[in-house]
């Protein structure tokens, strides 16, 4: 399944939470933002497990204030 994860961060963290996720298993791709969010996380899973593992990594990395998960139903392949 794929997973939109919408990130709010401290001042000027945007850069340094970035740099965090990329290269992280399951994240495909990684943006910062200008609007109601810093960073978005696009995420790939295979499972409800794996997205919580991944949800919690990212509430825990310094700089993260809040994250907010929207999973994919449709789209295009």
């Amino acid at each position: 399944m794929k997973v939109f994860v919408f990130i709010n961060t401290e001042l000027e963290n945007e850069r340094e939470v970035l740099q965090r996720l990329r290269g992280t298993r399951s994240v495909e791709e990684v943006y910062m933002l200008y609007g109601a969010y810093d960073v978005v996380a696009v995420i790939k899973v295979d499972a409800m497990e794996n997205l919580d593992q991944i949800y919690k990594m990212i509430k825990r990395i310094e700089g993260v204030q809040s994250a907010t998960t929207m999973i994919v139903i449709e789209g295009k392949n």
